[in-house]
């Protein structure tokens, strides 16, 4: 079964396990087509394909979601978003065990949408409840967009557990994470997660903006190493003004080699915007295989 059509037809509860081997978004060059992740289902990367049991799967075997469709060095046709997390109430769903490539979300048009926004993975935002999904064992490497290159937070408590952000780039702010608390609050929780090499106009590694609404992650030893930022916040960048809430607090986090013009490491924009550290140790400045899918419930 090809894994956009597992994807189709899969319901809350369901588990689908994916073989290793690279599978892209579209076949047909749709920079607009994702994988969509259904509400509540579970969705497990890094299988030879004669696994019985989860905890069976081989680390090594790498299953890589990509939105490369045409030419390797041009962006200009790679998929907008290359993974899309829906939201229905208090359903959460689960992204495990992935390599995530290629997406490039630069569409000046469109507002806070897939088109300009997440290049890695888009999280839908939800009016009715906040969503709690697990993003475990990813690496998000070489994703563009305009906002959050690898990494779009649309609200809700989503936790990223032992993910690596890599190389991403966003062309004004988040070039990792871009957690969007706007009219909502977007309070996730990244541990033990690496933020490397990542690029933006503000803040590289993540941004937090709540302005007129919350945004209030929850940093556990997370390593920042080698970001930069033309303007502001090599590492982090927070946002908020007189209605709005942008309070990051980080536990024994690491901050070493981020570069940029204001704050090395963490900047802040407007009246009180900030986060509190506990315990952390600041830095110095310094061929596409065919998918072999199984759905479990």
């Amino acid at each position: 079964m090809q894994l956009h059509e597992a994807l189709r037809l899969a319901t809350a509860g369901d588990e689908i396990w994916v073989a290793r081997g690279v599978y892209r978004t579209s076949e047909q060059a749709d920079r607009a087509a994702s994988f969509v992740v259904p509400a509540g289902v579970r969705l497990y990367g890094g299988f030879a394909g004669n696994e019985r049991h989860l905890k069976q799967r081989h680390p090594d075997a790498q299953s890589t979601l990509t939105g490369e469709l045409g030419g390797r060095h041009d962006r200009s046709d790679n998929a907008y978003s290359v993974v899309r997390l829906r939201a229905n109430g208090r359903l959460s769903s689960t992204l495990d065990g992935f390599h995530i490539n290629g997406g490039c979300g630069q569409s000046y048009t469109d507002g806070f949408a897939a088109r300009n926004a997440g290049g890695g993975l888009y999280i839908e935002p939800n009016a009715t409840a906040p969503s709690s999904h697990l993003i475990n064992n990813c690496t998000f490497e070489d994703n563009y967009a305009h906002n959050g290159g690898a990494v779009y937070v649309g609200g809700g408590n989503p936790v990223f557990t032992n993910c690596i952000f890599v190389a991403n780039t966003a062309d004004f702010h988040g070039g990792a994470v871009y957690n969007n608390g706007r009219g909502t609050n977007a309070g996730p929780t990244f541990e033990q997660c690496s933020f490397i090499d990542n690029a933006s106009n503000s803040g590289a590694g993540m941004t937090n903006d709540g302005r007129d609404g919350q945004a209030s992650p929850l940093l556990v030893s997370c390593k920042f190493i080698d970001n930069i930022s033309l303007i502001n916040g090599a590492a982090i960048f927070n946002i908020q003004d007189e209605t709005g809430v942008c309070e990051p607090v980080l536990e024994d986090c690491t901050f070493l080699g981020n570069e940029s013009i204001l704050g090395d490491d963490i900047a802040e924009q407007g009246e009180g915007a900030g986060a509190e550290k506990v315990g952390d140790a600041p830095g110095k400045r310094g061929g596409t295989l065919r998918p072999v899918v199984s759905k479990r419930r």
